[in-house]
């Protein structure tokens, strides 16, 4: 089990990897993980191993995720006079109305919610998303200023909706087609 204060410390531990300038983004998935390990391990008294360290953050990765969305989106519909802790309160009651637990990991959020990953997610979720389909957090009626006791439902299946982005084929795989194509042109 994990206290907030160890959850708060691996979020920290997360962003120093995650931004760090001298290995920057071309770290493999071991060495990240073990770099967050690492750091981790020398801050606390229980020590992890890193199937313990990567598995944690795949939980407190989505629930922040979540939580962030509520958040920016009441942030953005809110009426002026209200303060960060009205806002904390509704978005803690909407997350927990929608995901039927309470949100655990507020220490972490607060570390995590300037990290670029997390700017950005927002706008990756509405650029995939069309006209059509509905918003993926409600505040309900659009007419009316929310109040304090609004709540907004998040609809997972939109959250998370549209395909995974394809890799760009290989080297190898592209000479592989070039050639084939070459061999078919020549027996036309």
């Amino acid at each position: 089990m994990w206290s907030d204060e160890e959850s708060r410390i691996f979020a920290e531990c997360w962003v120093r990897a995650t931004l760090n300038p001298e290995i920057g983004n071309s770290q493999t998935h071991s060495l990240f993980w073990g770099t967050v390990r690492q750091d981790y391990n020398s801050k606390v008294r229980e020590q992890r191993r890193m199937d313990q360290i990567s598995g944690k953050w795949t939980k407190m990765a989505k629930d922040i995720k979540l939580f962030f969305a509520l958040y920016e989106k009441l942030v953005k519909h809110w009426p002026s006079g209200a303060n960060d802790n009205d806002i904390m309160v509704s978005v803690k009651k909407a997350f927990c109305k929608q995901q039927k637990k309470v949100f655990a990991y507020e220490d972490a959020w607060r570390v995590v919610r300037q990290c670029p990953q997390f700017q950005v997610y927002e706008t990756v979720v509405t650029a995939k998303r069309r006209a059509t389909e509905p918003d993926p957090v409600n505040l309900g009626d659009a007419d009316q200023t929310p109040t304090s006791t609004d709540t907004p439902t998040i609809n997972l299946e939109n959250l998370f909706r549209g395909p995974p982005i394809r890799r760009p084929p290989g080297r190898a795989k592209s000479q592989k087609s070039s050639y084939s194509s070459d061999a078919t042109s020549r027996c036309s």
